[in-house]
């Protein structure tokens, strides 16, 4: 796992939509599948997708303020981790 030095999350707080971009590194295998899960509080998944050319850009609109934690795996490994929060 690292510390999310490979994911970049943009805007953060974030409102409408978030830009994820993962760039290569430490565990992340060359074609491999990547999916991102964005999970509240509780740990329920809210969101969930699949990174596409190591870039995806998430429509966040039906999640309400707070903080969300946004997960990576590829593989079946979690390969990230970072925090988020949606502001409007």
């Amino acid at each position: 796992l690292t510390d999310g030095n490979y994911l970049s999350i943009l805007p953060n707080p974030a409102n409408e939509s978030l830009t994820l971009a993962l760039s290569k590194g430490e565990g992340i295998e060359p074609n491999a599948m990547v999916t991102i899960e964005i999970t509240n509080a509780f740990g329920q998944v809210v969101l969930s997708s699949t990174l596409k050319n190591n870039k995806e850009v998430l429509n966040i609109t039906h999640l309400s303020n707070g903080v969300y934690f946004v997960k990576v795996w590829s593989i079946n490994k979690q390969i990230g981790f970072k925090k988020i929060i949606v502001q409007r």
